[in-house]
């Protein structure tokens, strides 16, 4: 912990942190990467988290935020299914899954503020901003340095409404073949997580069912 605190004071970044603690542990560099990447982003959090519930009396609670990037179960890589799911729910101060969800998890809180008139002005609502997207192949992120990108540009909305616009291929790559029948049967992305953002079983009516095996001779 004193060495990742230590890299992060120094700005060293991920590469400088991830070779602190593969010189020093008994690690993978992936591993290191990891531990690396995770305490950064947790750190971040919580400094987010520390100057919003300062300034408490003006927020209205927060809102998950992923990254809108392919995802791609079959490795783990890419924006993950229960971070996709989560992605724009609202939740009050202190409640809400944890952020970081999950090892190189990259979400973040957005902090909603209170409307104007809630705070006695009368002015209209500001829009919300657009949102960035990538389509990346299925590569490691890593330390991140310089990442292929294939398409890139902006989107009005959350991860859903985003996964709406994609090709069918998209979809299966980053839900698999029982959640996108889930989704094609009028589930929404959201029903896929319960309130911790862990991943609901898939109900038995989107589950093939076994073909059944034939014998050779008998009645």
């Amino acid at each position: 912990r004193v060495e990742r605190r230590a890299g992060a004071l120094a700005g060293e970044g991920y590469a400088g942190i991830g070779d602190r603690l593969d010189g020093m542990f008994d690690m993978t560099r992936a591993d290191a990467v990891t531990l690396a990447r995770t305490f950064i982003q947790g750190a971040n959090v919580e400094a987010s988290r520390a100057v919003a519930y300062a300034n408490a009396d003006i927020l209205d609670g927060w809102k998950w935020c992923a990254t809108l990037e392919p995802g791609f179960r079959a490795t783990g890589r890419g924006t993950c299914i229960r971070c996709a799911a989560l992605d724009g729910k609202q939740f009050s101060l202190g409640d809400g899954p944890p952020i970081p969800l999950h090892p190189r998890c990259r979400c973040i809180p957005i902090w909603v503020p209170k409307s104007w008139r809630d705070l006695g002005v009368d002015l209209p609502e500001l829009k919300s901003a657009m949102r960035p997207w990538t389509k990346r192949p299925d590569e490691n992120i890593d330390e991140g340095l310089r990442r292929t990108i294939i398409e890139h540009g902006f989107h009005d909305g959350d991860y859903s409404t985003w996964l709406a616009k994609q090709s069918r291929e998209f979809k299966l790559n980053a839900l698999g073949p029982g959640r996108l029948r889930m989704l094609d049967g009028g589930a929404s992305l959201g029903d896929m997580v319960d309130s911790k953002g862990e991943l609901l079983p898939i109900p038995s009516k989107y589950t093939p069912k076994p073909t059944p095996k034939r014998t050779l001779g008998g009645p």
